[in-house]
């Protein structure tokens, strides 16, 4: 049959909407009846029915879309576009399968799809006693999303050949499973599964699946060159996500770093191998937004120490990173037992080569970004202060061995803790004044610098609080003296430091 949609019912010319079409349709019903002739022939109950259905139509389009057929998107739909639908009835069970091609289709401002193909099979009871089950599979050249999602161009290898099969089972009355959900794209680089189930209110859900992602090589988020970073290795994610009472959600998993390697012009890491485990409880208020269910705000440094309890199971856990460089230093490798709780991002049993030393201790990363701030506490032995010089190669090897418990919050430029020096040379100190007082004003840091001429360092102490550092400054040789120079501003200092971190920080879309 060759029908022009708008000389058919109103619905027809809402249709015609989209422009001159017609269709090819062919179909055919067999319903056995198991008579001699279909003058005597008998229709059977439902349930003892046995009928197949199949038609197959290809429809055309010879204009382009001339009006909106939706109040804000604009359909676009270029044929020809063909289905074809066979359905069969044995004894009550139905079974529908249609298999589809659109070359071109989809929503004007929001997205367009290329050469998308697929199959639908659905299966039920007639009288849906036993719920309904289905499986649709879809395939598709290319996903073009509209420019006002400024989609990043190296994010667009991951929106070509994608593919995604999904198969579905529900008792139509109380629930809906998900048996198994694939999705790959980017030939390779990315690819997801899931499986799970929720109730039909969506009050109480769980889902679980794996994510693989091969990262871009190159990911730009703004139009600077500094603005980029360049990706490498291979990143797996276990997860599990638990919904209850609609509006709490709670996130666990792990994640695995396989040489992963991320490099950014003010530093980076170098492959990175190891397992991160998380969980992050969140709240859905009003549908729209998420936000942490709590905040960890007490000091991780009160807590237990987990390193004294010994694990039933094996810990592997460990997290290893060839190389770390920030602002033109670089130093490793670092090994350390990694985990993310909330905003809080624990680092534990920290061993790292620093600098021909060793650094080992514990450490965390407060991840909000209101409250942006970082932890330290350990032990630092026989670092080479030589290698932090802009020309080490006409530096003499100077150690430096110390106690430390530090915090850090960049968000307020201040530094709060403790550092005790047992191990420091002369002109490491005198360095460390020049920081302090670099115009030379203070005369206890004046008198401490004329000691030095004469003596050597045995012990500095530092303590830092609210922005200010109390110095405690021990010196041995032909007469021990002892000097302590307190409120220090250590402030501005900070800042001066760490405003361009500060600052690209904030600028990272991941707030």
């Amino acid at each position: 049959a060759l029908l022009r949609l708008r000389k058919l019912t109103p619905l027809a010319d809402a249709l015609g909407l989209v422009g001159g079409s017609k269709i090819d349709l062919n179909w055919n019903v067999q319903v056995p009846h198991g008579a001699k002739s279909i003058l005597v022939a008998q229709l059977p109950p439902p349930l003892l029915i046995n009928a197949d259905v199949g038609a197959n139509a290809k429809i055309q389009f010879f204009e382009k879309p001339v009006k909106p057929l939706f109040e804000d998107h604009m359909l676009l739909m270029e044929g020809p576009v063909s289905a074809g639908v066979n359905t069969t009835l044995r004894r009550g069970l139905a079974k529908v399968s249609l298999k589809y091609s659109l070359p071109r289709v989809g929503a004007v401002k929001l997205a367009v799809v290329d050469k998308l193909s697929g199959t639908v099979n659905l299966e039920a009871r007639t009288d849906l006693s036993t719920g309904a089950a289905a499986t649709i599979e879809a395939n598709l050249q290319e996903l073009a999303p509209a420019k006002v999602f400024d989609i990043p161009q190296d994010i667009a290898p991951y929106l070509k050949t994608i593919a995604a099969k999904l198969k579905l089972k529900t008792d139509i009355k109380n629930r809906v499973d998900l048996e198994k959900v694939d999705i790959s794209a980017g030939a390779g680089r990315f690819m997801a599964s899931l499986r799970g189930g929720t109730d039909l209110k969506a009050t109480n859900s769980r889902f679980d699946g794996q994510l693989l992602v091969k990262p871009p090589e190159l990911f730009r988020y703004g139009i600077r060159s500094q603005d980029r970073v360049n990706l490498d290795g291979l990143i797996r994610v276990n997860w599990e996500l638990t919904q209850k009472e609609q509006k709490s959600l709670r996130l666990r998993g792990n994640l695995n770093l396989d040489n992963f390697s991320a490099q950014h012009a003010l530093g980076g890491l170098r492959r990175v191998s190891g397992r991160i485990p998380f969980q992050q409880d969140l709240e859905l208020p009003n549908f729209k937004s998420l936000r942490w269910a709590y905040l960890i705000r007490d000091n991780p440094f009160k807590r237990v120490d987990t390193s004294k309890f010994v694990p039933l199971t094996l810990d592997d856990s460990l997290l290893t990173v060839v190389e770390v460089n920030a602002l033109e230093r670089k130093f490793g490798p670092l090994r350390a037992r990694v985990s993310l709780l909330q905003n809080l991002l624990t680092i534990d049993k920290l061993d790292a080569d620093l600098f021909e030393g060793v650094l080992a201790g514990q450490g965390f990363v407060d991840i909000q970004p209101s409250r942006f701030m970082a932890g330290l506490q350990g032990r630092v032995t026989k670092l080479n202060t030589a290698l932090l010089s802009s020309k080490p190669e006409k530096m003499a090897s100077a150690p430096l061995s110390a106690r430390l418990a530090l915090i850090v919050d960049l968000s307020k430029a201040l530094i709060e803790g403790r550092v005790d020096v047992t191990e420091i040379g002369k002109n490491q100190l005198l360095a460390l004044m020049d920081v302090l007082d670099p115009s030379g004003s203070d005369s206890l840091l004046n008198k401490a610098r004329l000691a030095l001429s004469v003596g050597y360092p045995r012990y500095v102490g530092m303590q830092m609080q609210q922005g200010f550092l109390d110095l405690d400054i021990g010196l041995g040789g032909v007469l021990e003296q002892q000097f302590k120079i307190s409120n220090l501003p250590l402030t501005p200092i900070v800042n001066a430091k760490t405003q361009d971190l500060v600052k690209t920080i904030r600028e990272v879309p991941i707030q």
